[in-house]
């Protein structure tokens, strides 16, 4: 006996203007192959979504080899197609949509049925990439310009979380992803721990398919129970021993002791290099750019101990600034905390100084998290520490100590 209830097969999801084929058997009550008869175009109707409208139209529907029935002279086996660039009905075929195909008043064995054949798509399941046909990339980075890795994005031509025209992607160490959309507008969605984002839109359209987005904002330094071992807690710990501070109304608030030991920090820093013929020195590399003749340093910066350019067997050539009166120029020079050049062809664009310094202790203290590139070079400090001031002087923490617990 023939199973009472049968679901239409999921013929997947088509490009528009595709064609689509369906095929189908017919059998007797012995489940003999038999023809059927009565099938014309004017039998098949299309529902779209879950509207109960049928298409208006019958134009772009084809019953295959001639008449649709035992295809190839095959008893029973019978099929039709449907041709989605058809438009007599105007915008029934369109990306987005799903679609019922039904078999109207057919007969079988002396019966006359209807059966749902098939079910489709067009263009409304996401791929690997999405479900357009150009290549879009998006960067996500913090509201301070530094991209973000290990984001959720998803993309929704409607301004709604709940929806994704393209799936899922997660942004690399650059904070890109990439996805295959159509030329239209599209609202932005992310999600990741730590991090909050703005509301963002992008239009793809020729010519404009790369979007920077600075969205992300870091909203959490992670547990307190994560710092326990780190340097500022322990010594906050140390000093309220020292001076017998209650815990319960304290006199001084934690970051009150941290300027204590800010302060401290720099004192000590510079004892240790005061006569030693070894000081602890940082150094930072500068490249030579064209056009380009003055050069931003860390403000940590308290004497030069050197400049110089290292050669490709290890070799050091050492430079120094030539009087102010020099009739040939100063050739190289320090204002404050900026180094001066004469000229780019002085050393050669693209050329990598080093700048070799004592570092004078003064950067803001504080513990907090950060992000580590896939090569572990290069750590990108949450913008709320834990405890403590983040420094934002340029490249404040040049010279400094970090420690990663």
């Amino acid at each position: 006996m023939p199973a009472p209830i049968l679901l239409p097969p999921n013929l997947g999801d088509y490009l528009a203007d595709s064609t689509v084929y369906i095929f189908w058997n017919t059998f007797n009550y012995a489940m003999e192959p038999v023809t059927l008869t009565g099938l014309a175009i004017t039998n098949i109707e299309i529902y779209k979504n879950a509207s109960m409208t049928q298409r208006a139209s019958d134009s772009g529907y084809t019953l295959i080899d001639t008449d649709g029935i035992d295809i190839d002279g095959a008893t029973g086996c019978h099929g039709i197609s449907i041709d989605l660039g058809d438009n007599s009905d105007a915008g029934f075929f369109a990306r987005g949509n799903d679609y019922l195909v039904m078999v109207n008043a057919i007969t079988v064995d002396g019966i006359s049925i209807r059966f749902c054949a098939a079910v489709f798509s067009e263009e409304n399941r996401a791929g690997r990439n999405g479900v357009g046909d150009y290549e879009v990339t998006l960067t996500i980075r913090t509201t301070g310009g530094t991209p973000v890795s290990g984001i959720s994005v998803w993309v929704n031509s409607s301004n709604s979380r709940s929806g994704s025209v393209a799936g899922t992607k997660v942004s690399d160490t650059n904070g890109q992803v990439v996805f295959n959309l159509e030329y239209t507008t599209y609202y932005i969605f992310c999600n990741l721990s730590g991090y909050t984002f703005a509301s963002a839109s992008f239009t793809a359209s020729a010519g404009s398919v790369l979007f920077t987005k600075d969205i992300a904002t870091a909203t959490s330094a992670g547990s307190s129970s994560f710092y326990s071992e780190s340097f500022i807690t322990r010594a906050i710990a140390d000093a309220r021993e020292s001076t017998d501070e209650p815990i319960v109304a304290a006199k001084y608030a934690d970051a009150r002791i941290i300027s204590h030991l800010e302060k401290a920090y720099i004192l000590v820093l510079n004892e240790k290099n005061r006569n030693s013929r070894t000081p602890a020195v940082a150094k930072i590399a500068k490249t030579i750019a064209d056009g380009t003749t003055t050069y931003v340093l860390p403000h940590t910066i308290g004497s030069i101990h050197g400049i110089y350019q290292t050669g490709d067997k290890g070799g050091k050539v050492f430079y120094d600034s030539r009087s102010r009166h020099n009739s040939f120029g100063r050739g190289m020079w320090l204002e404050n905390q900026t180094l001066h050049i004469q000229t780019t062809d002085l050393f050669g664009v693209g050329t990598e100084l080093t700048i070799e310094y004592i570092p004078s202790g003064i950067a803001r203290l504080h513990n907090g998290t950060c992000t580590l590139n896939a090569a572990g070079t290069i750590a990108t400090f949450g913008a709320t520490p834990n405890a403590g001031t983040l420094d934002t002087h340029h490249e404040a923490y040049a010279g400094s100590i970090l420690r990663i617990l």
